[in-house]
This record gives structure tokens, C-alpha cells and sequence, in this order.
């Protein structure tokens, strides 16, 4: 049984590098920081992993090596998945300066590690194979003991709270900038992210029920904690793979972002950024600003009248329906601002104002309109459910099916019985 706990705390180590070393490679081929942020956290759990599978192996003179660094290992966890929410989530993302205050805390802790260099041999043996008890007298073994309950049990748990609450409000600011700016969510939502900050409190919550029943170091509880690593790493490695970053500057011809969080349109005058959001949220998200709005700005200062808004709306729906740009899968506001010759911005207000949707929910609409005409058309009839999404606009059948059901009350498929032409 030894030997098959030892199996379950070295996968883990195999797996996070093997991921690491794949999202290096990926990284590196096409260009993202995204990828390459994700495998530096894989590599940060894999040494996590090593020191765990060193404790089973009793191999403390390896772990008597390595000790200073195990705490501000686990300090690294946080701010690096919150730098890669930041990656997928901001357009045109770069690393600056400030985004080192994240690490400062791992920075402090190693540095508090530095008189475990100079205990002898004995008593770094003793701390790492017996523990500490409150009542022993030895002062650099308490000194250890207070310094690992301050960085694990306090600083961790804090980073736990404050990133996923970083995380939950990130989700929702990118949720209504894709909403205003995309025609599709694949592979750009972080709806993920909600769903593996749950598994991860649950995974710990778990774990400590079982550490106050003194299950803990039971080889059962030892093989569930590391199954669940792994499913949980290889999710959070499989989905950074697939998630595209947002980049304004070189897929947007009208628009030449600058760093400054300044965009100067070819087209008219300059626009400025709006100033709505604290110094530091502002700073982050300054780009998400940028020549177009959310759904609950009030567009205050846009510039433009009603007569020029009812003709940016003729101009559009003339556009969306004479050309069927919806059957674009990759269709985003910037391609139809082009084609009008207008702001992003602008083409925003006026389907936020005018139709109450975002950008993401008008094109579905014209998208559902034309898969209700192809279902009912004999000459799409033998077309599978599939085919009349794709040739729509939808990448995914799911994705279809939702909106499809969303907007009429009923699948595809149902449509099409209810109208008598059944899907062959």
C-alpha cells in the first residue's frame, strides 16, 4: 500500500511538468503570455508536488535541502493563476512593474527563511520529521513552527479569499466586455474559472474536514487529495491551452492602441478613455474601455445626436441584412464599426440604447431569425442541425441549440417538427 500512496503523490509531479513543458512549447510556436504564465504555474505545482512526494518517501535530506522555498512555493499559487486571469482577460496584455507587488509576499517569507541556513543539522532533521510542539523550549524550532503558520494558515488563506473574489469580479467585468464586443464566447468565456475556484475550495474544505477527524494521513484521504491535483491541473492546463487572448491592436485596422491606454481612431477625432474605475482597476482594464462601452455605461459625452444615431441604425440593419454579416463566426463589433465606417463605440451604444441587447445577443438574433428560414426551406432540407448552425454563424451545435431554445422557446430539432419537416 506504500508503495501505490508513493505511485499517487509522484503523478501529480510527472503530470503538472509534462503540462508545463507542452504550454512552454505552445507559448513559444504562437505567441501568448498566457500559455507561458500557465506552465510557470504548472512548474510552481510541480515542485509543490516533489516536496509532498518527498514527505511520503521520507527523504528529508532532501527536503532539509530544499525547506526555504516550500512556503513561498505555496505563496506563488494565487498570484500566478490571478496573472493569467488577468492575460486572457485584458486586451493586448502586457506584464508591468506593479504586477511584482503580487509576489512581494513570497519575497518576504523567503527572506524570514534565511536563519534556517544557519541551524545545524540536528535540529533542521528534528523540525522536519517530528514537528513542533508549543511546549518545547527550543527557540528556532518555534521560530519555524510560527513562521510556517503564518505564511500557510494565515497569508495563503487570505490570498485564497481576496483572488477569488479578484477572479469573480474579473469574470463579470470580461463577461459584459465579450457580451459587447464578440459574436461568440468559444474559447474566450471564463466561465471555467468559477467552476475550478468552486473545486478548489471544495477540495480544501474537504481535505480539512478530514484533517479534524484525523483522517488526514490515511492512505485513503492521501490518494483522494492527489487524484483530485490532477484532475483539477490538468483541467486548469487543458483550459489555459484553449483560451484566446484578447488583442485589440492587430486584429482591428481602425484602431491603434498605444500602451498609455490612449486609441486614436483613423476615422474622426481621437476618443478618450472614460475614467470610471479606481486608479487601480483602471489601470488593468483601461484597454476593456477602449472604442466601445458596457452595458450599464450611460455613453455620457458620445457625441452623438438622435438624427446621427437613426442613421448609424439604418445604416446597420441594412448591413446585417443585406450582406449577412452574422454569418461570420468571428464576427466582433470592430468588424461592423469597419464595414460603417463609424466607432466601436458608437455601434455599441446604439444596439445597447436602441435594441436593449449587447453586441453577443443582436447578431444571435439575426443569426436564429435566419436558421428558422433554412429549417423551414426545402432546399436546406436535408441538412443536418449541425450544418444549418455553422452555415449561420455558430461554431458549436450546443451553442445553437441554447440560443436557438433561448430565443424561440424550443430546440432546433422541435422547430422542425412542430413544422413538419424532421431533421434526416
Amino acid at each position: 500500500m506504500d508503495l501505490l500512496v508513493k505511485v499517487f503523490f509522484a503523478l501529480p509531479v510527472y503530470q503538472s511538468l509534462v503540462l508545463a513543458i507542452v504550454l512552454f512549447v505552445l507559448g513559444w510556436n504562437k505567441p501568448g503570455i498566457s500559455r507561458i504564465i500557465m506552465g510557470l504555474f504548472q512548474v510552481v505545482l510541480a515542485a509543490y508536488f516533489s516536496f509532498n512526494f518527498m514527505y511520503v518517501a521520507k527523504a528529508y535530506y532532501l527536503i532539509e535541502i530544499g525547506y526555504p522555498l516550500i512556503i513561498p512555493i505555496i505563496l506563488l499559487f494565487a498570484p500566478l493563476f490571478h496573472l493569467f486571469v488577468l492575460s486572457v482577460s485584458t486586451p493586448d496584455f502586457y506584464i508591468k512593474r506593479k504586477h511584482a507587488l503580487h509576489f512581494l509576499p513570497a519575497l518576504v517569507i523567503l527572506v524570514l527563511q534565511i536563519p534556517y541556513l544557519f541551524f545545524d543539522h540536528a535540529t533542521r532533521i528534528e523540525y522536519l520529521s517530528n514537528g513542533v510542539r508549543l511546549s518545547d523550549s527550543n527557540s528556532e524550532l518555534l521560530y519555524l513552527y510560527v513562521l510556517y503558520t503564518i505564511g500557510v494558515y494565515v497569508i495563503f488563506n487570505i490570498q485564497i479569499l481576496y483572488y477569488a473574489y479578484q477572479a469573480i469580479k474579473r469574470y463579470k467585468q470580461h463577461k459584459r466586455y465579450i457580451g459587447n464586443h464578440f459574436s461568440y464566447t468559444e474559447n474566450i468565456s471564463l466561465h471555467w474559472i468559477l467552476d475550478l475556484i468552486i473545486s478548489v475550495i471544495l477540495l480544501f474544505a474537504i481535505y480539512e474536514v478530514l484533517y479534524l477527524i484525523g483522517f488526514k494521513q490515511h492512505y485513503v484521504s492521501q490518494i483522494f487529495y492527489n487524484v483530485s491535483m490532477l484532475v483539477i491541473t490538468l483541467f486548469a492546463a487543458y483550459r489555459g491551452m484553449l483560451q484566446k487572448e484578447l488583442i485589440l491592436r492587430t486584429a482591428y485596422p481602425l484602431l491603434q492602441i498605444e500602451h498609455d491606454g490612449q486609441a486614436n481612431a483613423l476615422l474622426g477625432q481621437p476618443e478618450q478613455v472614460d475614467d470610471e474605475l479606481s486608479n487601480d482597476e483602471a489601470d488593468e482594464v483601461a484597454l476593456l474601455d477602449v472604442a466601445t462601452s458596457i452595458e450599464t455605461q450611460k455613453y455620457a459625452g458620445s457625441g452623438l445626436s438622435a438624427e446621427q444615431k437613426q442613421v448609424l441604425i439604418n445604416k446597420l440593419e441594412h448591413l446585417i441584412s443585406t450582406e449577412k454579416l452574422f454569418a461570420n463566426c468571428n464576427l466582433t463589433v470592430e468588424d461592423v464599426a469597419s464595414r460603417l465606417e463609424a466607432r466601436p463605440k458608437h455601434v455599441s451604444q446604439v444596439i445597447n440604447e436602441h435594441y436593449q441587447r449587447n453586441f453577443y445577443n443582436f447578431i444571435n438574433y439575426y443569426r436564429i431569425v435566419e436558421a428558422q428560414k433554412l429549417l423551414l426551406s426545402d432546399e436546406f432540407e436535408k441538412y443536418s442541425i449541425q450544418g444549418i448552425a455553422q452555415m449561420v454563424g455558430f461554431v458549436s451545435k450546443s451553442t445553437f441549440n441554447t440560443a436557438f431554445k433561448k430565443q424561440t422557446g424550443q430546440t432546433p430539432s422541435e422547430f422542425k417538427k412542430k413544422h413538419g419537416t424532421d431533421e434526416q
